[in-house]
Formats: C-alpha cells, structure tokens, sequence
C-alpha cells in the first residue's frame, strides 16, 4: 500500500481491516507452525535444498568407486535367459567378447517389438540410435578401452527425459509429437558411459499415473492389471526382460508403486543435478532413479557417477536452452514455497530426532512413508520379497501372480546402508531372479492386446 495512489481511504481501511482481521491471525499461525520456538526463528528456509543432516558441506568423493564384478559368466544358449541377466552379468559377458553390444542390442529390441503391444509399456523405440550407440560401444571394446559396467549395456528412459531427435512427450496427447533437442543431463551421462538407449518408456501423462496417450500400462505378473505410478513404463518393461535396467523418477511414489505392483528392484536414492530436461513436478523432490532386476545393479548405478567423471561442472548448462515457457514453468510463489521449506525443515529435524536406528522394513506403496523419504531425502530400496495368488483368479492353474515387495529405508546420505542390506538379503534368496509369465500364463487366462511379432519365442498357446 505504501505510495499506491490508486487506493483511496476508505480502500486503504478496508484493506487494514481486512489484513487484521484474516491474513496476519492466518501469517501468525503458520508461522507458529513451522517457524517459531521461543520467540525465534528455529527452522530455516534453505532457497537450495540439501537432505544432509550434517551441518558441514559434505566432502567430494575422489576415490574411485570399485563396484562388484561376476566372474566365471557363460553366454546362455537362448536369448530369454540372455534377457534376464544382470546388468553386471551381461557386462562381463561384453567384456569377455562372448557377446557384442549390437547383439545384445538386437535381443532387446526384439523383445520391445514383441512385447510392448501387449504391456503398453513402450512409446517410442530408439532402433536407429540403438545400433548406432551399440556399434561404437564395440568399436571401442574392440581398441582395448572399457568405459565400465554399463559399457555396451541397453537400457530405457522414462519419457520425460529429452533425447534429441526423439519425441518426449510427458506421455500427453498434447505433446505426443513434442521433439526437444537438447541431452538431459541424465542421458548425457550414460551416454558416456557407453550406455545404449533402446526406449522412450512410458510416462503417466504429464507424470502422473500410469494412463498415457497410447493406453494403461500393464503389470507383467498380472496382465489384466494395470502398473500404477507415473514411472509405469520403466517398471513394467524391465520386470518382462525389455531392458535390463531403465531411468524413470520419483516423486511420492512415481517410482516406489509401479517396482512394488511389477516386483523389480529399485532404487530411489540421493542424486545431485539430474536436470531431466524439462519437465519436474519439484525440483527438490524429483530425482532421476534406477529400477533393476538385482539390488546389485542399483548399486552400481547409483554410483555410477563416481567411476565416470566427465562434463563435471556442466550438469545445469542445458537450462539456458530452454524454451522461455518452460524456464517461466518453474516460477511459483515465493511466499507459499518460504513456508513450505520451513515446514520441510521442521519435518527433517523431527525426523532426525527419532531415527534412532540404522534403517527400518516398511512398506513400498506406504503413502506416508514415501512422502516423507522424499521431503527428508531417505534413500530407499524396493526389493521383491515373495509372491502370493491373484484374487479372483480365472482358474486355479493361473499362473498369475501378485507380487509381495518391501521398503529399507535409511537416513539420507546413507545410500549405501539401505543397498547393503537389499543386496544381503538377495544374495540369500530368489524372489528378484522370478520371471513374469508373460508368454506362458495359464489355459483359462487372457490376454489384452495379443503380439503378432513373428520374432521366435516360447509357446504361445494362449496368444
């Protein structure tokens, strides 16, 4: 009001009045909420999140991260099994040259052909990048240099991640023929890891959900019901052996429900600078993360940075590239996100005090938990735990299954103590090894949307 001559007195009042007797009670009592203890101010507004419950700057990893090798790895004889590898099998399997990048390119691309008609779990294929990035990941095997466990090795990104030349389309039928032409950050990186992309995997539309332009995306172990979550196209495609391991994001429970409704592995752990380009609900919640068949690989990738160093510094250059209307998207109120924070950091010293323990089991598709692991920053890791029967099954030699998944959650910046204990109960048990009977699934089931890919398979009985 101060100089506004456009307000007469009696407006002025009016405005007084109305300041005193609604806003500054309602200014007061959030304050109270989430900013006074004391008479003072105890629960900061950081402009930068950071999850870190240590006052001090954390000190930048320089040793260089030496993640687990198999040894003793034979080529299977059928392209199934090749399929249902690890990450870190199928590495070593590029390493010993008893496989090319280019065939294990061929194997996957054959699989999304055939299977993504059926799962809806696929928007665009990236055959020709394919190849052309499994070609230069054996030529440079070939002249005797490794780039590391994901030199050669195919994977998907969820569809919200730009990749020039391909559409990103937020799984929206408005921006289903969208092409922005810049590397997100998360896909500069693998690239030079030697990563190959093979999938555009699908995005709930505009990253909600698991319904897209093109239809709902399918749970392997249960055809007939749908993945949940906006990262459905990750989950579901590597739970049926698509890719080996795929990129999707996490935003309260975009990651967490689909790997809990498909039975994958996944990680939703710290990343830094992701810049998923250009689309994020928050960027101090959202975050790029792995799903994978074996805890192993969610280990490996999730320090994937440690081992491959390079454009160090420029993870946010691709900003002032965006079009104007998506840098304008991220402008939201000042007021309401100062509050938000203090509230955030409330919450963080809240649950600081009470994290008495090293991790806790909870629940993957907990509501509550996955809010508040990702308001706090708590790693978490989804792991398979079992199965049981379907419920109102068509017959009872379904093969249909529901699967039966948990949480480990841990302090932020302890990554590494929720992987450790999901590796440790993999290593003694078989559950993440099971394979979706998306060919084999029962005389009495049916199936949406049969594959007509004449690509050789199993039996197709029920095709």
């Amino acid at each position: 009001m101060l100089d506004a001559g456009f307000f007469n007195d009696c407006k002025k009042l009016e405005i007084q009045k109305g300041a005193k007797d609604f806003n500054i009670p309602i200014i007061r009592s959030n304050r109270k909420l989430v900013a006074t203890e004391n008479g003072g101010l105890s629960d900061s507004c950081p402009l930068v999140f950071n999850s870190a419950w240590k006052s001090q700057e954390a000190k930048r990893v320089t040793d260089k991260f030496n993640y687990p090798a198999s040894s003793g790895i034979q080529r299977p004889k059928n392209d199934e099994d090749i399929a249902f590898m690890s990450v870190l099998e199928l590495g070593q399997l590029l390493k010993a040259k008893l496989l090319t990048s280019e065939e294990l390119t061929r194997i996957f691309l054959n699989r999304l052909k055939r299977y993504s008609p059926v799962l809806e779990s696929v928007i665009t294929i990236t055959e020709e990048l394919a190849f052309q990035q499994a070609k230069e990941a054996d030529q440079v095997l070939a002249k005797g240099k490794y780039l590391g466990p994901l030199h050669g090795i195919p994977y998907g990104l969820k569809d919200i991640i730009a990749v020039p030349d391909y559409p990103t389309t937020w799984g929206s039928k408005s921006f289903k023929d969208q092409v922005i032409d810049v590397e997100a950050w998360v896909y500069k990186r693998l690239k030079c890891a030697g990563a190959v992309l093979v999938a555009k995997l699908v995005s709930g539309s505009l990253a909600y959900d698991d319904i897209w332009f093109g239809g709902r995306t399918r749970n392997p172990w249960n055809i007939e019901e749908f993945s949940t979550g906006s990262s459905a196209g990750p989950a579901s495609s590597t739970s049926a052996g698509l890719v080996p391991f795929a990129i999707g994001s996490e935003t309260v429970g975009s990651i967490t429900y689909p790997a809990t409704r498909c039975g994958v592995t996944a990680g939703v752990l710290k990343s830094k600078g992701v810049n998923m380009v250009p689309f994020n609900l928050d960027y101090s919640v959202d975050s790029a993360q792995g799903i994978v068949s074996f805890t192993m690989d969610v280990d490996m990738l999730a320090h994937f940075d440690e081992w491959q160093r390079s454009n160090q510094d420029d993870e946010f250059e691709a900003q002032d590239q965006w079009p104007l209307e998506l840098r304008r998207a991220r402008v939201i109120s000042a007021v309401d996100y100062i509050q938000a924070q203090r509230g955030r950091s409330k919450l963080i010293r809240e649950v600081k005090e009470n994290f008495t323990v090293d991790a806790f089991i909870g629940g993957s598709g907990d509501w509550e938990k996955i809010c508040v692991g990702n308001l706090v920053g708590m790693p978490v890791v989804v792991i398979p735990t079992g199965f049981k029967k379907i419920s109102n099954a068509p017959s009872d030699d379904t093969r249909r299954k529901t699967t039966i998944t948990t949480g480990i959650y841990a302090p932020p910046d302890h990554d590494h103590v929720a992987l450790a204990l999901a590796i440790a109960y993999q290593s003694v048990t078989n559950h993440h090894k099971q394979r979706p009977p998306i060919d084999d699934i029962g005389p009495n089931d049916s199936i949406p949307n049969p594959p007509t890919s004449a690509v050789p398979v199993r039996q197709l009985r029920d095709y």
